[in-house]
């Protein structure tokens, strides 16, 4: 099995991509964070985006950290603050979830969760599978795929393995429910604690021809493009989390992202935020 090899070229843009936007005057201006927060405050109509413009600063913040710094503790303190701003946004009075989690992005979206290491907003995460509408059990709707990671966070093992069975015994022969049979293989091998099942499932995600047409879907944001795989670095966490510290090699997972230590202390980026604990 060939896996793709890091394109050093492509790495570069796209970090400098990230460097430049982050750079440009208006991204981190103190009035812009002045007037997003009191919108968040004041529940505006659009207080949404607000929480979604500042998760977008904060991974920003953290991939320019850690490409350019490599503090693994900032790392961790900016996923913890993505991650927050999630938890807050379900809060009241804002009460924001809804469908927000019934397509596939949400799943992945867990790897700033894992890489937190903030066991509680890891736990709140778990159990937002109870969200998904009665469709999300049918493995011919989009919303079987998502579900899948919920379930798994959860550590449901019964429950996924039933699940993986059912897709796998009549698997999607079209559309985008095909190109996550791979995944669903590495959510069984996970069920079962089958850590040569868990690798081999990683390995093939990053085998050169499934990597580059998974490339096509769009499953990676702006600023982590030709930086990491975030699928397989997300499954290569979930089976860190769960007690399984298996080694793949490839440099689009960061090996330092996979250990499960809590910081002693989290930070949090903005003020609103601090009057919601965990």
């Amino acid at each position: 099995m060939k896996m793709k090899n890091l394109d050093k070229k492509k790495f570069q843009l796209r970090l400098a991509y990230v460097s430049d936007y982050w750079n440009s005057s208006w991204i981190d201006d103190p009035e812009r964070e002045k007037n997003l927060t009191q919108r968040i405050i004041d529940v505006k109509d659009n207080f949404s985006w607000c929480f979604l413009a500042f998760q977008d600063l904060i991974l920003m913040k953290l991939i320019i950290n850690w490409f350019h710094k490599h503090d693994i503790n900032e790392t961790k303190n900016y996923a913890y603050n993505y991650a927050k701003l999630q938890y807050v946004m379900a809060q009241s009075p804002y009460d924001y979830l809804g469908q927000e989690y019934a397509y596939e992005k949400r799943a992945f979206e867990g790897l700033w969760f894992l890489l937190s290491n903030h066991k509680p907003l890891i736990e709140w995460y778990s159990n937002l599978a109870h969200i998904f509408s009665q469709s999300a059990d049918n493995p011919k709707s989009e919303q079987f795929f998502t579900k899948q990671f919920f379930i798994a966070l959860r550590g449901d093992w019964k429950v996924l393995q039933e699940r993986c069975e059912k897709v796998l015994a009549d698997p999607p022969t079209s559309g985008r429910g095909k190109n996550y049979l791979i995944d669903h293989t590495f959510y069984l091998s996970l069920s079962q604690g089958d850590i040569d099942g868990m690798i081999n499932a990683i390995s093939q995600l990053l085998e050169t021809k499934t990597f580059n047409r998974r490339q096509r879907m769009d499953l990676e944001s702006g600023y982590t493009k030709d930086l990491i795989d975030t699928p397989a670095t997300l499954y290569t966490k979930l089976a860190w989390y769960h007690g399984y510290q298996i080694q793949i090699e490839s440099d689009y997972i960061p090996k330092e992202w996979l250990e499960m230590t809590p910081l002693e202390n989290y930070q949090d980026e903005f003020e609103f935020m601090k009057k919601y604990s965990i």
